[in-house]
């Protein structure tokens, strides 16, 4: 038996084991030391069942955890600085599945932190249930990053420097915030703060690195490596570029039910942003997306104006107006209109990424879809949720 990690499959033996209807899920927890080097595999103690592991697309904190241990030893109760838990304590979680002959395919659902653990004794069984958050809860208030006085950040400062520094400070024990990598798109390396950023006490540097990531139209969080990311938000605003990760057809097993939900309390097809630049030659910055797609059954021709309006005072040319005005109208309509569906277990799936659906039902034939969250249990029974929007719907997908 081998343990083999996803990466290093080829993907046509993935797929073969993901069309196999006998699914053997497998979910391998570590804990982690506070460098997030490997400390212990306690996933013999995980209870199936037990939890579920939750992804949300969203700017900040995206993924949570929360599963039970056995805790019959006793191992696990939080007594201190040396039991095995604590405040700060991370783990990895790691989704796989088993071949018939005994290998495991391993692929990382990110890295996690302590949140809210409770020990219980009933009768005879003692267990702790655990909730976790991704790292970004280090930074938004959750589990740390709580400003204590007025933070402020100079005009022309590197964005991508003030974001390192940031996670590189002495957190108060002798060990900084984060010292892995960050994720940075490359096309914003050289971008410059334009306005002195400034967050006053309890605010976070979530909020400040949420707000250096807005203001180059960019999405910021955790992967499942644990690296903080800021990844272009409009580089590919129609989504036509992405690869489809899986193609679920109604007459295979995969795929085992669809929903569609409407939101039309949140249908937006018209976003305005308006800047407060006055010492600007040019004056206030003001900028209009709107909903034109022809193939969208929401666009303005077809329902009237459904304006959302957002005013920015850090806003300081006409281009990044525009760029926050196609950014929040495209998030806008992710959010309106979306897919619910269930499928057997998968472990390569993501936010933010894109599937395709073949369902006679629903009139589809290979549309493609962007998911906006994923539900999976864990459990060694294993049937995954995935919402998702049709992007053919979204404002910018080319007619």
């Amino acid at each position: 038996m081998a343990n083999l990690n996803f990466n290093q499959v080829p993907p046509a033996r993935y797929v073969q084991l993901v069309r196999e209807q006998a699914i053997r899920p497998r979910f391998r927890l570590s804990l982690l030391y506070p460098d997030e080097s490997f400390r212990e595999d306690i996933s013999e103690y995980l209870i199936q069942g037990s939890g579920s592991l939750q992804i949300q697309y969203a700017q900040g904190q995206r993924r949570s955890i929360n599963f039970t241990l056995n805790n019959e030893s006793g191992i696990f109760t939080p007594t201190g600085i040396d039991s095995k838990i604590w405040i700060n304590t991370k783990f990895k979680l790691e989704l796989g599945m088993e071949t018939a002959s005994g290998d495991i395919i391993w692929n990382s659902a990110g890295i996690f932190v302590i949140g809210t653990p409770q020990a219980m004794r009933q009768n005879a069984q003692e267990t702790i249930d655990i909730q976790c958050y991704d790292k970004f809860a280090l930074l938004d208030g959750t589990l740390g990053g709580t400003l204590e006085a007025t933070y402020e950040i100079d005009a022309g400062e590197n964005i991508y420097n003030v974001m390192v520094d940031t996670l590189l400070q002495d957190n108060g024990n002798n060990y900084p915030i984060d010292t892995k990598k960050v994720v940075f798109d490359s096309a914003y390396i050289h971008e410059v703060t334009q306005y002195t950023l400034s967050k006053s006490a309890n605010e976070s540097y979530g909020d400040m690195l949420i707000e250096l990531a807005n203001m180059i139209a960019c999405d910021i969080y955790y992967d499942t490596n644990g690296n903080l990311t800021v990844q272009s938000g409009i580089k590919d605003i129609s989504q036509v570029n992405k690869p489809t990760l899986w193609t679920f057809k109604d007459t295979e097993y995969e795929y085992i039910s669809g929903h569609i939900n409407y939101d039309f309390t949140s249908v937006r097809n018209r976003v305005t942003v308006v800047g407060a630049n006055v010492n600007s030659d040019d004056g206030i910055y003001v900028a209009v997306a709107e909903n034109t797609n022809p193939r969208s059954a929401s666009r303005i021709s077809v329902i009237g104006i459904k304006n959302y309006y957002l005013e920015d005072n850090n806003i300081y040319t006409q281009q990044l107006a525009q760029d926050r005005a196609d950014y929040e109208l495209n998030k806008l309509a992710i959010v309106q209109q979306t897919i619910q569906v269930d499928s057997t277990f998968m472990i390569h799936l993501d936010v933010n990424n894109c599937i395709a659906l073949e369902d006679d039902f629903f009139d589809y034939f290979d549309a493609r879809f962007i998911i906006q969250s994923l539900s999976i249990p864990i459990s060694i029974q294993s049937q995954i949720t995935i919402e998702c929007t049709n992007i053919a719907s979204l404002p910018y997908y080319p007619s």
